[in-house]
């Protein structure tokens, strides 16, 4: 059998990749193997942060709430959440007081360290300020305020392995209605607050 070449054969050329480059949005990733704890965490923004926290990793989540379980939908997320393997915990604890600040977070370590802590905490008492009360301005500050505080202390002792520390307000604080006085006053002191001694983490 008689073989014929078609043409002559070609030089060999090295080929060398060529690297592509594309265009990514970063994404915030959460750790499986530590704890994510939010207060106030069973309102309607508290679950959205859950289910934020779940799609990104979070597979141990801690969640305060006053009432507790109340709603079908608050059920309904949490059974969602539970059949991707998420560890979640509904607390009663109450923040605005160091012990429970305290006990709050040493229970979320035991089930892993705590990698972050999310403050939604809120307490509305509309009214303007002249009908406002000592009682009155005592419960809003210590919702937002107090917590934030109990937390930040008690996180210090407990919680070495902290990521982030996040205290959640209105986007229209200090452009609020006027009944809104108190809230407003107090908000504006604790982002103080954050800003001044909070540097430690995002």
């Amino acid at each position: 059998m008689a073989l014929s070449s078609i043409r002559d054969e070609e030089p060999q050329k090295k080929i060398v990749p060529t690297p592509v480059k594309l265009k990514a949005l970063s994404r915030t990733t959460c750790n499986p193997e530590k704890s994510y704890v939010i207060i106030g965490g069973l309102g309607g923004f508290g679950l959205e942060l859950c289910q934020w926290l779940v799609e990104r990793g979070a597979r141990h989540v801690v969640l305060t709430s006053r009432s507790g379980l109340k709603s079908g939908y608050q059920k309904r997320c949490m059974d969602r959440w539970k059949k991707e393997n998420t560890n979640l915990i509904v607390s009663k604890l109450n923040a605005t007081k160091m012990d429970d600040a305290k006990a709050l977070l040493k229970m979320a370590a035991e089930v892993k360290p705590v990698a972050a802590i999310f403050n939604l905490a809120l307490v509305l008492r509309d009214a303007f300020m002249e009908n406002q009360t000592v009682e009155n301005f005592k419960e809003v500050f210590e919702s937002k305020v107090a917590s934030t505080l109990n937390l930040d202390a008690a996180s210090r002792e407990l919680c070495p392995e902290l990521d982030w520390f996040v205290c959640f307000s209105s986007l229209s604080c200090g452009r609020a209605m006027l009944v809104k006085a108190i809230t407003v006053m107090l908000t504006q002191s604790w982002k103080g607050y954050v800003k001044r001694d909070r540097k430690d983490c995002q």
